[in-house]
């Protein structure tokens, strides 16, 4: 969070993933304290400090604003992240200030509010300092998160890069991995690749295995959208078993066992792709009916697709057409026209070519006005 490719194909992670790797776990190392960091406060910030140490009383305050950043609950970030900067402002305490108008231009980029965005970036740019490595790594993330939004992704490649390199020179173990990360999202062919892998080899000197899984599987959709089927199985393989030794929701769990399904399928091994998704078929039913979600609708839609894909291959059109609809309608039901209409051609299309048309009320593009 993915990935790069913007027009989703079924061999992509879910039409999510985009939002989710930029603003979920692969901000959360260099935004929080950790890369799997929940929020449990809320309410109003004090824009006073409360303890006998203002600084520290700041930096408490910008720790809790990068909780909730962490659940992307980017509108409350900003507001803490600006009652902490006017705070800070005024006792002038620029490195404090620093962090905080950085924080608050991600969270308004994040938001699409790229031009109010930029001038709390301005803002961070004034006050920042290259010696203080918590507000200068805010600032070039800052940056780089501009510069993607703004569609740069060669100068937003450049600027990922140079925070990796800050974050490595300083010792910033967690965030540099996010940095190489969100370098490989902005980059292209093997650099994409190369950097992908730089960030699972620098996870994997931390020996956190929540780190691991997830850049796994960044990996292997990696590898999967070159047509690099057997390299990418092999890391499907490495993060299900990652993810099968940490403490996650049945949900996270049938992500990576659809994932591998979908790797086994693609090197040919139909009867145990056929295998493992049918039993995850099962399961994704059981949390969708247990508890009606987006996620549970668009994950039970993935499996379904999935398995629609071998009944092709198998020959069996009519069995694979039977999926394909059933798959296009919990897909719709998550959202995938709005969030992922790419998503909902591209399965229109199989139903095409199985001499199948979709139902009649057909997905088509909103006109804009």
């Amino acid at each position: 969070m993915r990935v790069p490719n913007r027009n989703i194909r079924p061999s992509q992670p879910p039409f999510t993933a985009l939002l989710d790797l930029l603003c979920g776990w692969l901000l959360a190392g260099i935004v929080g304290g950790g890369l799997l960091f929940s929020c449990t406060t809320t309410g109003d910030l004090p824009t006073q400090p409360s303890t006998d140490d203002p600084r520290e009383e700041l930096l408490s305050q910008i720790d809790a604003a990068d909780d909730l950043f962490d659940q992307r609950a980017f509108d409350d970030a900003r507001q803490r992240y600006q009652a902490i900067y006017l705070a800070a402002n005024s006792r002038r305490y620029d490195r404090e200030a620093a962090e905080a108008a950085a924080m608050s231009a991600v969270a308004l980029t994040m938001s699409n509010q790229v031009d109010e965005g930029k001038q709390w970036l301005d803002r961070a740019e004034e006050k920042a300092n290259e010696s203080d490595e918590r507000s200068w790594s805010r600032l070039l993330l800052a940056r780089g998160v501009q510069r993607w939004k703004n569609r740069d992704a060669l100068t937003a490649r450049r600027t990922f890069i140079e925070l990796y390199n800050y974050c490595f020179l300083h010792s910033l173990t967690p965030r540099a991995i996010q940095a190489a990360t969100l370098a490989s999202l902005a980059s292209q062919g093997q650099e994409q690749l190369d950097w992908s892998m730089r960030a699972i080899q620098a996870a994997q000197t931390t020996g956190n295995i929540k780190w691991q899984a997830p850049l796994w599987s960044s990996h292997a959709w990696l590898l999967d959208s070159r047509g690099r089927a057997e390299e990418a199985l092999e890391a499907f393989e490495k993060a299900r078993d990652l993810t099968g030794r940490v403490d996650i929701s049945r949900l996270g769990r049938l992500q990576t066992d659809w994932a591998y399904g979908h790797g086994l399928r693609m090197v040919g091994k139909l009867a145990e792709a056929r295998d493992l998704l049918e039993q995850t078929n099962a399961i994704a039913h059981s949390i969708y009916i247990a508890k009606p979600s987006p996620r549970a609708a668009e994950y039970l839609g993935r499996v379904l697709w999935e398995i629609g894909e071998i009944d092709d291959m198998e020959g069996n059109k009519e069995r694979a057409r039977e999926r394909f609809l059933a798959a296009r309608s919990k897909m719709l039901e998550a959202g995938a026209a709005q969030g992922a209409p790419k998503l909902v051609e591209k399965l229109d299309a199989r139903l095409e070519a199985l001499d199948a048309p979709p139902p009649a009320r057909r997905f088509t593009t909103p006109r804009r006005n």
